[in-house]
């Protein structure tokens, strides 16, 4: 993909997981409202929030008031508005449509994990041989 071109695939792991952390909150809180009448179900644009954050669009940044403090960095989610029609003022949450992003994120997470995992260990590896 040229939108990642000269990004490490570490740095393009991290994100992409914390992106799905943040999905994983929004469609549990979508789930949570399956019940409520009238609220709109919402989805995290995945691409392009991860886009985002690797150019580093769109960012907050906290203030450090010390040289030695950890620069905290907040990209916001890219949302996408609900395809499914409220019908009547009833919830808009289709509960099997949620379960299934669900299980796919958690298993894109899962996925991601082990490749990082995968790449710290070949460098732990590598850094042994060195010896």
């Amino acid at each position: 993909m040229r939108a990642f071109e000269g990004v490490s695939t570490t740095s393009l792991l991290q994100n992409a997981m914390s992106i799905l952390e943040e999905r994983h909150r929004v469609i549990a809180n979508n789930i949570a409202n399956v019940g409520t009448p009238g609220y709109q179900p919402v989805d995290v644009d995945f691409h392009k929030t991860l886009e985002r954050a690797v150019r580093s669009r769109d960012a907050f940044y906290g203030r450090m008031t010390h040289p030695r403090h950890i620069p905290i960095v907040h990209k916001r989610p890219a949302l996408i508005e609900p395809t499914i029609q409220s019908h009547s003022g009833r919830s808009g949450v289709d509960i099997e449509y949620e379960m299934g992003e669900l299980t796919e994120n958690t298993a894109l997470y899962s996925t991601y994990s082990a490749l990082l995992r995968k790449r710290f260990a070949l460098a732990a590896n590598m850094l042994r041989n060195l010896r």
